[in-house]
């Protein structure tokens, strides 16, 4: 397809990490890196866990550091796209938000198989279907060079992503009940509102001021379908901040008899 010649050809000019390669080595150091972590139990608990926990616990430690790195890009990819015009931030080759969709990208193809091979364990088909989905639209992204300035707020919602994962391995761990888990449980909600929520909501609705860009005559019909997919991704953000904002609020009910004993 004419669409992907971008996606495996690196754009003129671009960065050296704009590159199909970025995509198979960030897929393979985070496989490498898994499996690492499984054959000694690097970063595992002193506690002994269920194998089924010691293969989640690994995937966890990739996904929070993938999401710093995600966040990382979010910054640099801000700063590359200061000044430029309005339909710069939306078409046309941009280095950092490139480099990052496709370490994004491998991200995406490592969690998938991770899940497929340990369906046993990771087994979730709404999550599998849900890398699937954003692995074609990343893979469109970079095939057509746009929507580089949503890469920035898309990205940054990965910042609450470490604080999520953390509650777990909390949680797991039978630390429910103490005071960290409440800290990390409020910070979460706090982090996940400010990015998923309220900058994730001005960005789509700054998109939706650049509709005569992307929606123009003559792009491609797939850009409103696109858009549409960001739209539904924040309507799920809005339900998912509802259920950690009820957890939250629970960890704190538990938490105000130690207080008071």
């Amino acid at each position: 397809m004419v669409f992907l010649e971008h996606l495996f050809i690196p754009p003129k000019g671009g960065h050296s990490w704009s590159h199909p390669s970025t995509i198979v080595a960030t897929f393979s150091l985070c496989w490498a890196s898994f499996l690492v972590m499984q054959w000694t139990g690097l970063t595992l608990p002193k506690q002994k866990l269920k194998r089924k926990d010691q293969v989640e616990w690994h995937s966890r430690v990739i996904s929070s550091v993938h999401a710093l790195v995600l966040c990382l890009g979010s910054l640099m990819c801000y700063l590359e796209l200061q000044d430029k015009s309005r339909e710069a931030l939306v078409s046309g080759y941009a280095v950092w938000p490139d480099v990052f969709a496709r370490i994004f990208l491998g991200y995406l193809f490592y969690d998938t198989t991770n899940m497929l091979v340990y369906y046993k364990y990771l087994g979730d088909k709404s999550a599998i279907i849900h890398h699937i989905i954003f692995a074609c639209a990343a893979a469109y992204v970079l095939g057509h060079s746009i929507m580089a300035f949503p890469f920035v707020w898309l990205s940054l919602c990965e910042i609450s992503t470490p604080s999520l994962n953390l509650r777990w391995h909390l949680a797991v761990t039978d630390q429910k009940n103490g005071s960290l888990y409440v800290a990390n449980g409020v910070l979460l909600t706090v982090l996940f509102f400010a990015s998923r929520v309220v900058s994730y909501g001005a960005g789509m609705w700054h998109l939706w001021g650049l509709r005569d860009v992307w929606a123009a005559p003559g792009q491609d019909p797939l850009n409103t379908a696109l858009v549409g997919l960001f739209f539904l991704g924040y309507v799920l953000n809005l339900y998912w901040m509802q259920a950690i904002l009820n957890g939250v609020l629970r960890a704190l009910s538990r938490s105000k008899p130690a207080k008071t004993a």
